[in-house]
């Protein structure tokens, strides 16, 4: 088998909804494939019920310690990749990543690595509205 280290980059883990427990079984499925996974949110999570399966799993999970006060805003993003993110994801060195959805981490991702050729899986099943829409306008 080809081991892949996978990164996932994510906006949110926090609820019970469809997103979480889709990421958590992609996680899931690759890791028990032996895959190494890291896994990046980009808001302090609201529930910590994921975050502790992970932690729990003993697969590497981080994320900021504050919220958004608007959606729209990735100020949080950006500071916590530039200042604790980056250097973790060279030293893992992902052979790929994931994101879902396509949102405000991925963004931030590729403007900060704008040379990179490491392959992106994007998957999204969101529906633009007030609270989403913001991830396509920029």
């Amino acid at each position: 088998m080809n081991r892949k280290n996978v990164l996932f980059l994510l906006d949110f883990f926090s609820s019970f909804g469809g997103t979480e427990f889709y990421n958590f079984n992609v996680i899931m499925g690759l890791r028990d494939s032996g895959h190494n996974i890291l896994i990046v949110v980009g808001e302090r999570p609201r529930n910590m019920y994921w975050i502790n399966r992970l932690n729990e799993l003993k697969i590497p999970v981080y994320y900021p310690d504050c919220f958004h006060k608007s959606f729209q805003e990735r100020d949080i993003e950006k500071q916590f990749y530039l200042q604790r993110i980056k250097k973790i994801v060279e030293d893992f060195a992902p052979t790929v990543i994931y994101v879902h959805p396509m949102g405000k981490m991925m963004i931030t991702y590729l403007e900060n690595s704008p040379e990179s050729d490491i392959p992106i899986i994007a998957t999204d099943y969101t529906v633009a509205d007030d609270n989403t829409a913001h991830w396509y306008n920029t």
